[in-house]
């Protein structure tokens, strides 16, 4: 139940999130999560016409923007340098899956990511979140980590029932900061 936007301790309400990899099933979940306790999110994705398709699924929610990104180096950089001018961004949500290719889209958004934060002109109490998610290897590996996740480690969801891993991406990013440190 959301109730102004919380859930159990949850607080994404008015909060700007980008998620990365929004085409992907989970992705889909963790949007519409956002999306129920208030939050503003841009769905990136490679192909339009998937972003169109999460779009409609959302019934063209009013707080859902989608935005084609290349994985390649600059996508990223470009896309969250066009987000922050236009306006405020929290944080950013990678989603991922088992392909070899997601880790290539990963890198390329830490670095994306790491580029922001470290430019002079921004405030260092304003520095980007990145929170990432990749599948379990098994159920018995995304029933494993419960609790906090420790600033290194991603999120890991079992495609099957992933609603424990959503439960825990949402409290990553309600917290004041939430920062995911490179290792």
């Amino acid at each position: 139940m959301t109730d102004g936007g919380t859930l159990h301790g949850v607080f994404v309400r008015h909060r700007h999130v980008v998620v990365f990899g929004a085409q992907r099933a989970f992705g889909h979940r963790v949007v519409e999560a956002l999306l129920a306790l208030g939050a503003h999110v841009i769905a990136v994705g490679p192909l339009r016409t998937e972003l169109e398709a999460l779009r409609a699924e959302m019934r063209q929610h009013h707080n859902l923007h989608t935005a084609e990104c290349s994985s390649d180096r600059d996508g990223p950089v470009r896309l969250l340098a066009g987000a922050l001018r236009r306006g405020h961004v929290d944080a950013v949500v990678f989603v991922g899956d088992r392909h070899e290719a997601t880790r290539a889209e990963e890198e390329a958004l830490w670095r994306a990511v790491a580029d922001v934060n470290d430019d002079p002109s921004r405030n260092a109490e304003t520095s980007l979140a990145l929170v990432v998610a990749r599948p379990a290897a098994s159920a018995h590996e995304a029933l494993a980590q419960h609790g906090e996740t420790r600033d290194v480690e991603p999120i890991l969801y079992d495609p099957a029932d992933p609603a424990p891993a959503v439960s825990r991406m949402l409290m990553c990013l309600s917290s004041p900061r939430a920062e995911r440190a490179r290792p």
